[in-house]
């Protein structure tokens, strides 16, 4: 029997809060907070911090630290940026972007569960080693900027950013509290020799939930791209 979607009081609360804090400021306000204008700016200040953060959500639901996100966003987006220089067309990079950040967020896992390093020293390590790669490579390739009309330009469209993002957001609530993948995350956070005892695959888990951070850390690379109108030298720096 499939489990009832109900929306948790523990969620339902801080949106409610969200929406009185907007009314209360909209009031004050005399109906100036409430515009497209400036709800344009808080999607644009908001969206990489919380498509970046949306993969976190299961390291930390396993008791685990992801750190690296912001070097791994800098590293791909470079490489994208640099493809899509050779090739004058940006849709190619949206793919290696995505790959890149992903198989880094899969080595971070492969670290962690077959070297047994902790996950805090795991991804401040690769943080750094990212951090650096990218200053070194930036010496050699230069900046990237947004090719006019191309890709990146249109995801700081509002109607490509807003559908995105909740898509996006609605997935990770789903999967966190709805799937199987979810529960095991949280029973592998709560007490994971518990979990290993009743059958959990820990190890698969956890590197599931850093690869899936890996690929929410590219996703929001390409939203900063776009909001940036490229790569800089300050790119996801902290």
């Amino acid at each position: 029997m499939k489990k009832p979607i109900r929306i948790k009081k523990n969620v339902l609360v801080p949106i409610l809060f969200l929406i009185g804090i907007c009314l209360l400021f909209s009031i004050a306000s005399n109906g100036k907070f409430i515009t497209v204008k400036n709800f344009k700016n808080i999607i644009d200040q908001s969206v990489v911090i919380i498509i970046g953060g949306l993969g976190t959500i299961f390291t930390a639901a396993l008791g685990g630290v992801e750190l690296s996100n912001s070097g791994s966003m800098a590293i791909s987006c470079l490489a994208g940026g640099v493809l899509a220089q050779a090739l004058g067309v940006e849709a190619p990079s949206i793919v290696l972007i995505i790959l890149i950040a992903t198989a880094i967020g899969f080595l971070n896992g492969l670290t962690i569960t077959k070297l047994h390093i902790s996950s805090f020293l795991t991804t401040i390590s690769m943080l750094m080693i990212l951090r650096g790669l990218f200053t070194y490579l930036q010496t050699i390739t230069g900046l990237y900027s947004n090719l006019r009309g191309g890709v990146f330009h249109m995801l700081y469209e509002p109607y490509i950013q807003i559908p995105v993002l909740l898509i996006l957001v609605a997935l990770a609530y789903y999967l966190l509290e709805y799937t199987m993948f979810g529960e095991y995350c949280k029973a592998i956070g709560e007490n994971e020799n518990m979990a290993l005892n009743i059958g959990i695959p820990v190890q698969k888990i956890r590197l599931l939930a850093f690869t899936l951070s890996g690929a929410m850390a590219g996703v929001a690379g390409l939203f900063m791209m776009s909001k940036l109108g490229g790569v800089t030298n300050a790119f996801g720096d902290n």
